[in-house]
């Protein structure tokens, strides 16, 4: 109760503040009125913070955005200049530091509302907002988008964000990318301490970890060991690429030549992350904010250890290598085409434990398969055959249309739907059966 009450305290100076603060920044900044369109944001989570400028500026192309950016800690204070095409930032920081999202709240209502106070009185501005950004254009028309909760073995309401993959599908606007002044700045200081680095196109590997300990539905987007992708980064090193890895597990990987971190090079932490991943010739890893921020610049992604199933990327042309499912009783792993088929509850990523089931991380094997198929697509050496692309387009049949994963177009690697053909060819004759 002694905290419930200290943080309505809390709220109550935060909204204080903001009826002062929020008139002096848009007067302070009266530039951002130059643009007809104002787009107040301020989001907690990285992935959302590209998407959701990503889709604002792709949506109003060629038109010029002014972003009123709230930056929450964790963001990179620096992202919203990949979007510099179109979208104008201006920044807002309070004298406040940062407490909670729930603490916090009253300053981003404060900003709203005097934004669409101002809009109301000059007819040419007109008010944008993330959520509101976000139901544009969908691809699901009537249906229901729906997501598990393995924490409560639940089946909720999910957020239609398809309208975005639609404008990626598309190539509507213009990809996201690194002014050329940042640019400039961080070739120069890798350069200066990795002699050699940028003669190589290099591959961006994460290893996810932030959900380790946490709930399972984070917990579950984790990566496997990294020894299990030693051979694909060996392999990558040793036929014309460099692997820049981004996390904690680099040890595994220091006696490979062409592996690096960039640690040393004498940039902001900030811009050497958006280099990373902005600048790859291809991503690889799992279900995060990077692949999100790869989709938006134009990267080639191939998600490993990718769970739920349920999801994809933004881009169809992206690869998703997922985790197994295994029954713990038997020790049988379940295909993909069983899990969509039979068991679409644990593809939409809840009930594991009510039917007795682990989550097992990629082998050596696979990940090696799909990055070597990832490095040719890459290349623009990858060719499909009449079989292989039929094999895709069954796929792309079982997912439920309550999914997203059924809007983003995304298939597994090659070698996948090979070992699947019979079972693929099987689902698909059941299913013109059931039409009859």
């Amino acid at each position: 109760m002694l905290g419930r009450h200290r943080d309505l305290v809390w709220r109550a100076i935060v909204f204080t503040v903001a009826l002062v603060e929020v008139p002096l920044f848009l007067l302070r900044n009266r530039a951002l009125f130059r643009n007809d369109i104002l787009y107040p944001f301020w989001h907690w989570s990285f992935g959302h913070t590209v998407s959701g400028i990503d889709y604002a500026s792709r949506l109003y192309w060629p038109h010029r955005i002014s972003l009123l950016y709230v930056p929450h800690p964790d963001s990179n204070p620096l992202l919203p200049r990949l979007f510099g095409q179109n979208v104008d930032t201006f920044t807002y920081r309070s004298v406040l530091g940062f407490r909670s999202v729930n603490i916090d709240a009253p300053r981003i209502a404060v900003l709203r509302f005097y934004v669409f106070l101002v809009a109301a009185l000059v007819p040419r501005l007109q008010v944008a907002e993330r959520r509101s950004v976000y139901k544009t254009i969908s691809l699901v028309g009537d249906r229901r988008l729906e997501a598990g909760d393995p924490d409560t073995n639940t089946l909720v309401q999910a957020f239609d964000y398809t309208g975005y993959v639609r404008l990626l599908h598309d190539r509507v606007g213009r990809d996201a990318a690194l002014p050329p002044d940042l640019r400039d700045q961080a070739r120069a200081a890798i350069e200066a301490a990795y002699p050699g680095f940028l003669s190589k196109p290099f591959v961006a590997l994460t290893f996810r970890r932030k959900g380790r300990g946490l709930e399972l539905h984070t917990s579950i987007r984790d990566a496997g060991p990294p020894e299990n992708y030693l051979p694909a980064v060996r392999w990558l090193a040793e036929n014309g690429f460099h692997v820049v890895l981004w996390g904690d597990d680099s040890r595994v990987f220091e006696d490979v030549p062409g592996v690096f971190t960039l640690e040393h090079a004498e940039l902001p932490r900030e811009l050497l992350n958006l280099f990373v991943f902005a600048e790859a010739a291809l991503f690889v890893g799992q279900q995060s904010g990077a692949p999100v921020l790869a989709n938006a610049c134009g990267v080639p992604c191939l998600l490993t250890d990718a769970m739920p199933y349920r999801y994809g990327t933004f881009r169809n042309e992206d690869l998703l290598l997922f985790k197994r499912m295994r029954e713990r009783a038997t020790g049988r792993v379940l295909s993909l085409v069983e899990v969509f088929r039979d068991h679409r509850d644990l593809a939409q990523g809840y009930n594991f434990e009510a039917k007795g089931i682990e989550i097992v991380a990629n082998s050596p094997e696979e990940i090696l398969e799909a990055v070597q198929e990832a490095a040719a697509l890459v290349r623009g050496k990858l060719e499909l055959s009449q079989e292989d692309e039929r094999l895709a387009d069954l796929f792309r049949l079982l997912p439920d249309e309550s999914m997203h994963i059924a809007y983003h177009g995304n298939r597994p690697p090659l070698a996948e739907l090979r070992r699947l053909r019979a079972e693929l060819e099987s689902q698909r004759g059941e299913e013109a059966v059931a039409g009859l």
